[in-house]
């Protein structure tokens, strides 16, 4: 991800969870911090945990005071949605989102709505954001970076699948699009599933 140029200012107020088996969300931050950007990273959801629901919204808004960014960079609902009403009218803001939705909730559309971007890593959602109210919709690729994996890769010969799919099944919101994807593939290719909650 290239994200040299392309957001105003220096200071980057960035809210996602840590993503430990993905590490998009600390791959964003390494391409912010690369591109020269000073990036604070919050999680919302440790800080709830710490200090309750309360106090959790006012330490945000006294971090926020006390950084001044130039920029949100908010991954997809890792912000609670009253907390970004009212911060992104006054500070610009970018929502990255990973998770296909369709219909869209509407507590995603208001996301949307708020922003001044979003970017989607899936393409064929960018009509649905603009018509719920996003000025600028975006596609890039997911995060990924050589930073969180630098193990070498060794192809096996003969692999025992040809797809895997690591992950749950996707939200209630998701109607089951998730499983249905895999049965579909699973039609023409040996598929194996790694995660929890599809019994």
């Amino acid at each position: 991800m290239s994200a040299g140029g392309a957001f105003p200012g220096n200071r980057v107020l960035f809210f996602g969870k840590s993503k430990p088996h993905t590490w998009c969300t600390g791959n964003l931050v390494h391409a912010l911090r690369a591109a020269g950007k000073d990036v604070r990273w919050i999680n919302p959801f440790r800080l709830s945990r710490w200090l309750g629901k309360e106090q959790a919204r006012d330490r945000i808004f006294q971090l926020t005071r006390a950084f001044r960014p130039d920029l949100l960079f908010v991954f997809f609902r890792d912000l609670p949605l009253p907390i970004l009403e009212e911060l992104a009218p006054k500070i610009p803001t970018v929502l990255w989102v990973e998770e296909y939705l369709d219909p869209l909730p509407e507590d995603v559309r208001r996301r949307a709505a708020l922003s001044a971007v979003v970017v989607l890593t899936n393409l064929s959602q960018v009509e649905a954001y603009r018509a719920a109210g996003a000025r600028k919709v975006v596609f890039s690729l997911s995060a990924c970076g050589p930073t969180h994996y630098d193990r070498p890769f060794k192809p096996l010969e003969n692999p025992p699948v040809d797809v895997v799919f690591i992950g749950g099944p996707g939200s209630q919101e998701s109607d089951g699009q998730r499983p249905r994807f895999l049965g579909r593939l699973a039609r023409d290719f040996k598929v194996e599933i790694i995660g929890k909650k599809w019994d």
